[in-house]
């Protein structure tokens, strides 16, 4: 049987989100804040954590980030009554205390449903390869009779670990990307698409470096945070390459595009662990120089192309970052 922790500090939801699991074979722990959580969990007895995105002690993200710390195997799913989870961490960096939206519509929900679907796939509780799997219902306390409940039939890239070209959490991933991104597009300093590996976010220079520096400007931050926030609450490996375009480093704090084009990646990756508390583990950076272009490098604007950095947002059986050298 598996055991649960719900931590909410809403006594009602709380309430509400234990009696669903029981009724469904799970033992239940309830917590009504961080602090209460961190005391209460147990890495060795606790197969998923279901967390409320902000509390009165702390925020659910930061829970999942020291949880993850202390089991990386435990699942964690955050819920939120915010509209999105990007409008629920710049709110609560704002002080907002009172931002909230009580709606939740059948795309949410199937969100939320796909979030617990592949949380029990990640634990093992749908074992390797089965395919036919009981439907689970969840009634959500805080929508007048809502019930999210899992496909009869789960995909079988996710039964038996897919390509990242055809992971349905890649495709709302990258949904919510474009969502929440969508004025960085329009202006062209950030790109997205689906390669074999997975999901490809292009960051472009102009928008987040300096001409010949690795230095992250102060200006992207805010996009990093919206980008951060829809990452961290998954758990795909991230491959972080840093491209140049052809022309070479002239003047600049390093030797040559090689330097460069790895700086970028290191700086980009250095910023994922200390100001978003991302593991390690999940990371990789390389540097590729002028080697990889997406444009031709005959005008400014394919040039322009090419300076950038790409996040790679690896599927399940993609591989490992590869070198760059020799």
């Amino acid at each position: 049987m598996s055991r649960v922790l719900v931590v909410d500090d809403d006594r009602g939801m709380r309430a509400g989100l234990e009696t669903e699991f029981l009724r469904h074979g799970w033992r239940v722990d309830g917590a009504a804040g961080v602090g209460e959580a961190l005391l209460r969990f147990r890495p060795s007895e606790h197969a998923l954590v279901v967390t409320d995105l902000r509390m009165p002690d702390g925020d659910g993200l930061g829970l999942m980030r020291d949880l993850r710390a202390r089991a990386p195997e435990t699942a964690v799913i955050l819920l939120t009554a915010y509209g999105s989870v990007p409008g629920a961490v710049e709110a609560m960096r704002g002080g907002a205390c009172d931002y909230a939206s009580a709606e939740v519509d059948q795309r949410r929900m199937g969100r939320l449903s796909w979030a617990i679907h592949l949380a029990f796939q990640e634990m093992g509780v749908f074992p390797e390869g089965q395919t036919n799997v009981p439907p689970v219902p969840l009634q959500l306390p805080f929508d007048s009779g809502a019930t999210l409940r899992l496909p009869e039939k789960i995909p079988q890239n996710l039964a038996g670990g897919g390509s990242g070209s055809d992971d349905p959490d890649l495709s709302i991933l990258q949904e919510q990307l474009a969502e929440q991104l969508s004025g960085e597009i329009a202006l062209h300093s950030v790109a997205i698409h689906r390669e074999e590996d997975g999901l490809v976010l292009s960051l472009k220079e102009f928008g987040f470096f300096e001409s010949g520096s690795a230095e992250i400007r102060l200006e992207a931050l805010p996009v990093l945070d919206r980008i951060a926030s829809l990452l961290a609450i998954r758990t795909y490996r991230l491959r972080v390459e840093g491209h140049t375009d052809n022309v070479p480093v002239r003047g600049a704090k390093v030797g040559s595009n090689w330097e460069l084009s790895s700086n970028r990646a290191a700086a980009l990756v250095r910023m994922l662990i200390d100001r978003y508390g991302f593991v390690p583990e999940r990371l990789s950076a390389a540097g590729f120089a002028e080697y990889h272009p997406v444009a031709p490098n005959t005008t400014k604007e394919g040039r322009a192309q090419n300076r950038r950095v790409d996040v790679v947002i690896l599927g399940s059986r993609s591989r490992p970052a590869d070198s760059p050298s020799p």
